[in-house]
């Protein structure tokens, strides 16, 4: 199966990145939206956000239960943060050997644009 990476811009004014991976090779890539509808091709999509627009953190909570620690990571995140917390998103990866999670904090409106940007765009 092929993934279509999109490295969605970090402003209106520049166009995104996108490139197709399969079998861990680079297969195609370009600027602006040239890339391989889902439709025409069995791809899966991925967006990444632009790092201006993401903050990360590092939590270690070895001493706490998975579920725990997740939300505990995502407490501190939050604390850390500029802004109003209802206005957050926050998301946390998978959890380390040594109980370490990252943790990325990214504005709702974002988040919610770049999820409609991507409907719009056949993306799911």
């Amino acid at each position: 199966m092929s993934r279509l990476i999109i490295l969605l811009p970090p402003d209106a004014d520049t166009s995104l990145a996108w490139l197709t991976v399969e079998d861990g090779a680079i297969r195609a890539s370009g600027t602006g939206d040239g890339w391989p509808h889902a439709e025409e091709t069995t791809i899966r999509a991925m967006l990444i956000a632009p790092a201006s627009a993401v903050a990360l953190h590092r939590a270690l909570l070895p001493d706490l239960a998975a579920r725990q620690a997740q939300a505990a990571a995502r407490l501190r995140a939050v604390e850390n943060a500029l802004g109003d917390p209802e206005a957050l998103h926050v998301a946390t990866g998978p959890r380390e050997d040594d109980g370490a999670l990252d943790v990325a904090v990214v504005a709702n409106a974002d988040m919610v644009a770049w999820l409609t940007w991507a409907e719009a765009h056949g993306l799911d």
